[in-house]
């Protein structure tokens, strides 16, 4: 089998996995009896952890190579299951999601990297913006698989389930490169390399890649699964099935705005979509699913728009990783902060205002984006 399309079935795992628990382990709280300010601090470790490797992470993959970073990830998804699959208390969940945070950093520090190695910088856009649309897509079906595990396996076999499929990544990894794994080790090389000085124009990059990033991923992650299941009790399948439609849909959205070279004009204008859409999204009730479609649609070209400009921001560097680890800092503070405080949100206020933040990031977005598509 070719590098390329183990390197493509690799990330596709990876975001079927990580989309499945993404869905599974929210649910699982809420049928454990964990309250929703209490999931929230679980989950809110999740980009805790994530901030504090992602960046050391990053800088150890330009020094020690992808394979050793690989195979970090995968052993963690590994044990983050066990941990899930085995702990009734609020200290096991927490480190399940302490390790699920090891994970999302050793993928990240190098899933954009190796599409680059192994393909080549030509392109460099398109290249990102396609395994975004596969990893989507693949999200879209993790997503869409919990609520029929859950009803037709229970939790517990469906960790099993999550765990096999975790091993077979772990060794698609391992025999995708053939060099030795590398010594981990933090010296004065790599931490040379995170705190150079980077320009304004970084920066400000950083910061509106955040605004969307958040937005999606906090949907998909937190609210959406939440919202629906919580406060529109919605079963265990209609919130599967609604939480990956959204991820599906966005995913497909991608390819086709790959296909057919839709302008970054056109691609802003689809993106605002989302604005109306997350203020009146809970206020309607059962029928949100009409505004999971137009949010889709809206989310899909703005990852798009965020490859593009991410492609631009880094792709001459001579160390890709560290840098995209360093353009994804921001975001990891705002992931942990909206998940921790959301909770206590959520309780006191209900669910509109977090909402109503999202609007407001999609909006300084597009403000932010009219920079690289004039």
């Amino acid at each position: 089998m070719a590098k390329v399309s183990k390197l493509v079935i690799i990330h596709i795992l990876y975001s079927f996995l990580a989309a499945a628990m993404a869905v599974l382990i929210p649910l699982y709280l809420v049928d454990q009896e964990v309250d929703i300010a209490s999931i929230g601090i679980i989950l809110s470790t999740i980009p805790l952890t994530f901030m504090l490797l992602r960046v050391v992470f990053a800088s150890m993959a330009d020094s020690i190579g992808t394979k050793t970073m690989g195979t970090i990830y995968s052993i963690a998804n590994m044990l983050a299951i066990v941990i899930y699959s085995l702990t009734a208390s609020s200290i096991g969940f927490i480190a399940g999601t302490m390790v699920e945070g090891v994970r999302n950093s050793g993928f990240w520090a190098i899933s954009r990297t190796e599409v680059l190695f192994h393909n080549g910088k030509d392109k460099a856009a398109n290249l990102l913006a396609y395994f975004g649309g596969v990893r989507q897509v693949a999200d879209g079906f993790g997503r869409l698989s919990v609520g029929f595990l859950i009803a037709f396996l229970t939790f517990q076999k469906s960790f099993i389930l999550l765990f096999a499929l975790s091993f077979v990544m772990f060794v698609l990894i391992v025999s995708l490169n053939k060099w030795k794994l590398g010594n981990i080790a933090i010296n004065k090389k790599m931490v040379k390399r995170i705190l150079n000085n980077r320009p304004r124009s970084f920066w400000f990059n950083a910061l509106g890649l955040t605004s969307m990033s958040i937005t999606s991923n906090m949907l998909l992650a937190f609210l959406l699964p939440l919202y629906a299941y919580s406060h529109l009790g919605f079963s265990y399948e209609e919130t599967g099935l609604m939480v990956a439609l959204f991820s599906l849909l966005t995913g497909i959205i991608m390819m086709l705005v790959l296909k057919k070279h839709i302008s970054g004009k056109k691609l802003m204008s689809a993106t605002a979509l989302m604005v109306p859409a997350l203020i009146v999204f809970p206020f309607i009730g059962p029928n949100i699913i009409y505004l999971v479609f137009l949010l889709a649609i809206g989310n899909g070209c703005s990852i798009v728009l965020s490859e593009y400009i991410l492609a631009d921001a880094v792709s001459s560097s001579d160390e890709i990783s560290t840098d995209i680890g360093l353009i994804y800092m921001p975001l990891r503070i705002a992931e942990f902060v909206f998940l921790f405080l959301g909770g206590f949100v959520i309780v006191s206020l209900g669910y509109a205002p977090l909402f109503f933040i999202c609007s407001l990031c999609v909006l300084f977005f597009l403000l932010f984006a009219r920079n690289h598509f004039k």
